[in-house]
């Protein structure tokens, strides 16, 4: 039996999403410094403590767009695809997701 916070219409607020890891406001930041001050992208990142490429894909869309592109492509042949670990991600995330939903913090 699906859980109700499975419905279309139970959104999770930005801030209490596991997946997101600075905020809105943090990727602006960088922009400006990768943009004014032209600092390193490895500067940037242990700055704020993130990957590189995460760094990379936000002063670069574009970058970004290609390469989800390049791995929809390589996806169709299987290669970024563990059945069992993708079925307990989503396990995990449903339960996650239900808990902000009976405590009520969810929209």
């Amino acid at each position: 039996m699906p859980y109700k916070s499975d419905k279309k219409g139970v959104l999770i607020p930005r801030e209490l999403k596991r997946n997101v890891k600075i905020s809105m406001e943090e990727r602006e930041e960088i922009r400006l410094i990768r943009a004014l001050h032209g600092y390193s992208y490895n500067a940037i990142a242990r700055a704020y403590g993130v990957s590189k490429r995460l760094v990379i894909f936000i002063c670069n869309p574009d970058i970004e767009k290609r390469n989800a592109e390049r791995r929809k492509e390589l996806g169709k042949e299987g290669r970024y695809y563990n059945k069992e670990y993708h079925r307990e991600q989503v396990r995990n995330t449903r339960r996650y997701k239900h808990l902000l939903y009976k405590n009520k913090k969810t929209y």
